[in-house]
């Protein structure tokens, strides 16, 4: 790891520029040619997906769902078990003016479906840097191999992200949060009329707990929802009784019940009848202790305008460059 991230950091330096394209000592390269690197939406039931794929080298990703706020993650092309982190940098390539954003530097993190997350306080700085025609390369947690991704064409593909947020549009009954939006959610299922947790309740607390392992103070707000049988009064008895079944769950896993929020939702939104999706209990992540909410925090400022400079060339019928609009927001 440290060489990984020591030969990132000279990649970074000078005459390092004009090298992009050689194999890292060591290790090997990965990257796609200029004409071959592209980002591309990606559209999966509720979820929207912007990415840049790198053969043998996996995925760059930035992807929202309604009512969260957009992440970002590095896909490795195959699971890397017990590496906890990966080095990520960004630099300027050298036919790039040189008056943009300094270059970024952080650690992703595993999470606990194989992919490294980008710090979330991170998202909007990395984004910056893309739209400024960064690249970005990440060495592989268990070797000297290096992934390059390139920046090239990030801001003409970034207005069809923004069409599908806005087609999505926000969850019903999700939390405010600073910006509005949350950075995770789950969702644990009940039997008609229970409160209890059966075993697939306990494996999702699973994924809860180990998604936040490293998270300082993780901010929860826990929902509790029916269906729509029966009094309003005794729904709204039951949710709460299952929002705080889940609370009491993660506080036995280690989490700080202090920290976790419950609510009595009563019947779930939109649902008239009896339905299992209905019988749940919602649990988002809003925040870390301290913070006003899910909005990034210490950001570098966006560039005023996204340079799009393409020396390969593109095809005559790709999208016009998109302005940032003046900040990060999609």
């Amino acid at each position: 790891m440290p060489r990984v991230a020591g030969r990132l950091a000279a990649w970074l330096t000078g005459a390092a520029l004009v090298l992009l394209a050689a194999p890292a000592p060591g290790g090997t390269l990965y990257q796609e040619t200029l004409e071959r690197s592209d980002w591309t939406r990606v559209e999966i039931d509720d979820l929207c997906r912007l990415e840049q794929r790198v053969r043998h080298g996996g995925s760059l990703q930035f992807e929202t769902r309604p009512g969260l706020a957009v992440r970002a993650f590095w896909d490795p092309p195959y699971p890397v078990p017990g590496r906890s982190q990966a080095p990520l940098e960004t630099g300027a390539p050298e036919w790039l003016p040189g008056d943009g954003p300094a270059p970024l530097s952080l650690m992703l993190r595993a999470g606990p479906d194989d992919r490294y997350r980008v710090p979330d306080d991170r998202v909007q700085a990395l984004k910056a840097r893309l739209l400024a025609g960064h690249d970005v390369r990440i060495g592989f947690p268990d070797g000297e191999d290096i992934v390059h991704f390139r920046g090239i064409r990030f801001g003409r593909r970034v207005e069809g992200f923004r069409i599908c947020q806005a087609e999505q549009g926000m969850a019903e009954g999700a939390p405010e949060a600073g910006d509005g939006t949350a950075r995770e959610r789950w969702v644990v299922y009940f039997d008609s009329g229970r409160t209890a947790l059966d075993g697939e309740a306990r494996a999702t607390l699973d994924r809860v707990v180990a998604a936040l392992d490293g998270v300082e103070g993780p901010r929860l707000r826990v929902i509790g929802l029916t269906d729509a049988e029966g009094p309003d009064r005794v729904n709204r008895r039951i949710s709460q009784q299952r929002a705080e079944t889940v609370r009491d769950a993660l506080g036995e896993a280690g989490l700080g019940t202090a920290d976790i929020e419950i609510e009595a939702g009563g019947v779930a939104p939109g649902v008239e009848d009896e339905s299992r999706d209905a019988r749940r209990a919602e649990i988002w992540w809003v925040g870390e202790r301290g913070s006003s909410g899910s909005g990034p925090q210490g950001e570098d400022p966006a560039p005023e305008a996204a340079r799009d400079a393409d020396p390969a060339g593109d095809d005559p019928a790709a999208p016009q460059p998109v302005e940032p609009g003046g900040g990060t927001a999609w």
